[in-house]
């Protein structure tokens, strides 16, 4: 059985829950030995929460981060932010969850013997969207950026000081 709305009526919009994904790195660069730290910006669709990292009911899909691609350099590592408790009708606890925009922090490691060039490096993020009356399909979306290895020496330009102002690791 197909269902098609009346002629002439247009098609109800594509659920959108994530609103979009932004790479802010700490510097435009690294060099070799050296690391780079950047967070991923998610930000969610009003109406819209995702599990946090660390879900409250073990049959909650987490959201998760995870490199695709490092071309060359070295995983550091992810950091993600506590979730937010909050109560939905559908659940008798409250459930750790992102609602609008949430930053997960990285690193990057260039090995000692890094060759200076522009690398692209591509980040999985995987998650799944609700609202507070039902849940979409797990979705994964790739998020790809570029890191400039520059030549030992080579002045970087300081990006994003606002999140970024803590010692250095």
């Amino acid at each position: 059985l197909l269902l098609a709305s009346p002629a002439g009526a247009p098609a109800p919009p594509p659920v959108m829950p994530l609103k979009g994904t932004e790479v802010l790195a700490e510097s435009d660069g690294l060099r070799p030995g050296e690391a780079l730290r950047f967070a991923v910006k998610v930000t969610l669709s009003e109406g819209f929460h995702v599990n946090s990292h660390a879900p409250s009911e073990e049959y909650l899909i987490p959201t998760t981060l995870e490199f695709l691609s490092l071309e060359g350099l070295d995983d550091g590592g992810f950091d993600f932010p506590e979730g937010a408790k909050r109560k939905f009708p559908f659940s008798e606890n409250a459930l750790s969850v992102y609602e609008g925009s949430f930053l997960i922090r990285g690193v990057l490691k260039a090995p000692p013997d890094a060759t200076p060039a522009e690398r692209r490096v591509r980040l999985g993020l995987r998650y799944q969207a609700c609202t507070a009356q039902r849940c979409y399909p797990p979705k994964k979306e790739e998020i790809a950026f570029p890191v400039r290895i520059a030549p030992k020496g080579t002045p970087l330009r300081p990006l994003h000081p606002e999140l970024f102002a803590e010692t250095r690791p």
